[in-house]
């Protein structure tokens, strides 16, 4: 890349020729701004996250009623892992797990995931582009606690049951980013003819807070329904909401004490 000499795989050699007028900083920063901006608004999007979670715990499901094993899935295509789930023979007794395994790769090889009906997002940031999805205020502390909590996929699974169960069967899913820690814009060591001199953060604080923002933007608990069930649910938004709240805290708090029980 023109202007740009890089040193251990992401330092930056900052030493500009005579004759060169490009700002290296400024170019940076508009590179890490436009990768950072795809992932979130692409890869992060809510649409590419609930299609995350179908088939996240469609794959659970099917190792569940051992259609797959959990040892095989690293070597399977993509296309193999969805016909292995469609056409696999489950267990006799957990029949009922391949069937909702296979329903939620329905939804989404049809294109047509659930529906989110509730987003719990930090307070005071940029509106939420989706329609008909209330939109919950949290706290940092708590998001930080659901994150550590439900870090482990089977969690989310145990939450789902539980807040279906209270809303008479009516399937759900929970949205979460599988790691929200990473989403950090990294910082970028400057050099000066091979020798460290400073960091893109200390040169511009002001990109890095942006990008940060951006992230806060993007974070979402989202619970989803399927599109049929969605005017129900809607209309008893306060009942699902406060199922959320009394299973997630409960999970919250058996986490913590198995943890400090590790301790």
């Amino acid at each position: 890349m023109g202007f740009l000499t890089f040193i251990d795989d992401y330092g930056v050699d900052i030493r500009r020729t005579p004759n060169q007028t490009i700002d290296q900083l400024a170019l940076l920063s508009t590179m890490q701004y436009f990768y950072f901006k795809m992932y979130t608004e692409v890869y992060l999007s809510p649409l590419s996250m609930a299609y995350e979670r179908h088939l996240q715990k469609a794959v659970e499901l099917a190792i569940q009623s051992e259609i797959i094993t959990a040892d095989e899935i690293a070597d399977l295509g993509d296309d193999t892992l969805l016909y292995k789930i469609n056409n696999g023979s489950p267990n006799q007794v957990k029949g009922h797990a391949a069937q909702e395994a296979r329903d939620l790769l329905q939804s989404l090889t049809s294109r047509r995931p659930f529906v989110s009906v509730a987003a719990f997002k930090y307070a005071g940031l940029k509106k939420e582009h989706v329609e008909n999805q209330e939109v919950i205020e949290i706290k940092r502390e708590y998001k930080e606690n659901f994150v550590k909590a439900f870090k482990n996929p089977l969690r989310l699974t145990e939450l789902e049951t539980a807040i279906s169960e209270d809303l008479k069967g009516i399937p759900v899913l929970c949205c979460l980013l599988p790691d929200p820690e990473k989403i950090k814009p990294t910082d970028v060591p400057l050099y000066d003819a091979g020798k460290k001199v400073t960091t893109l953060r200390t040169e511009d604080e002001v990109h890095y807070k942006s990008l940060e923002k951006m992230a806060d933007e993007h974070f979402a608990i989202r619970l989803r329904v399927p599109l049929s069930e969605s005017e129900l649910v809607r209309k008893n938004l306060d009942k699902l909401v406060t199922s959320f709240y009394e299973h997630s805290e409960k999970l919250i708090n058996r986490e913590k004490k198995i943890n400090e029980t590790k301790k």
